[in-house]
């Protein structure tokens, strides 16, 4: 680490090493899975703890991707400012994080949570920062798509930190953010089509080209939409969650269309940015609904 940084830069440079936007959003999903558990099974003190678990090993895992793309984002413009490619933050410092936030994590949830959260949330972090980055997204343009499976884990980990067991409800949400990811993640490759043209990764729009991408984008958009149809139908949410799910669905929809239309940059950049607040959106209806 640099040592000109100030307090509050070092910490905005550890932020960002994190990414704690994605940390973020993961925890929002993870909580909803939690707060769907029975009610008897809810304990605030192991709930928090593990959410503090699964946070730490998800900042881990957004380091470890960050130590082994270095070289591509020193030439991509939307990651060029990243600590390590600027050296706010050094190799060494980013990997000595990543062993103690992955000890803490593990600690923590193998002491106040169980097993199997501690095993899915090991392998959540490993399949992103691992097999997702370093075995998928340089040899595939379906990366996204198998390796979205990863990053949708959360909510299932939130269930199980509670419960120690599966259920039909959780893989609904896990399903629903595993459908969500290629939308959400192409047009921001659209958006950043000249990043993933500079690069070695084979991603969709450079490998396909940009209508296939358009085409890809509404199909799963229009997929997301019909499986968010299934905690309805499956009773386990009510008029609520479907009404408010579907307006956010059409606007969604609309705005992947736009990007199905013509995918300008500000039209695919509005369009990540849309998604972004749609998923905040689906899983804040879900637990307003559950608790009416």
């Amino acid at each position: 680490m640099s040592y000109t940084l100030t307090t509050k830069q070092y910490q905005h440079a550890i932020a960002k090493l994190c990414k704690w936007r994605v940390v973020c959003l993961m925890l929002i999903t993870a909580a909803v899975g939690m707060s769907l558990v029975p009610v008897q099974r809810i304990n605030l003190v192991y709930s928090t703890l593990s959410l503090i678990g699964i946070g730490l090993h998800a900042c881990a895992s957004g380091i470890l991707n960050q130590l082994f793309e270095q070289d591509i984002d020193q030439i991509m413009s939307r990651t060029k400012n990243r600590p390590l490619v600027n050296e706010r933050i050094t190799r060494k410092h980013a990997i000595s994080l990543v062993i103690i936030f992955l000890l803490l994590g593990s600690i923590i949830l193998y002491t106040f949570s169980n097993t199997l959260t501690l095993s899915l949330t090991l392998f959540t972090m490993l399949g992103y920062s691992y097999i997702y980055t370093k075995l998928l997204k340089p040899n595939t343009s379906q990366n996204i798509v198998i390796g979205g499976l990863f990053g949708a884990m959360p909510p299932l980990l939130g269930w199980t930190a509670l419960t120690g067991s599966l259920h039909t409800l959780p893989v609904l949400l896990v399903a629903i953010i595993f459908t969500w990811t290629p939308s959400h993640f192409w047009a921001l490759s659209l958006a950043k089509i000249d990043d993933y043209r500079k690069s070695p990764l084979p991603m969709l729009p450079v490998t396909h080209g940009i209508k296939c991408t358009q085409v890809h984008i509404l199909g799963y958009c229009i997929l997301l939409i019909l499986i968010t149809q299934l905690p309805y139908l499956l009773t386990y949410f009510g008029q609520i969650y479907l009404i408010i799910v579907n307006i956010a669905n059409i606007l969604l929809l609309r705005s992947m269309f736009l990007v199905y239309q013509e995918a300008t940059p500000k039209r695919c950049w509005q369009a990540f940015k849309h998604s972004n607040i749609y998923l905040l959106c689906i899983f804040l209806t879900m637990l307003i609904d559950y608790q009416l």
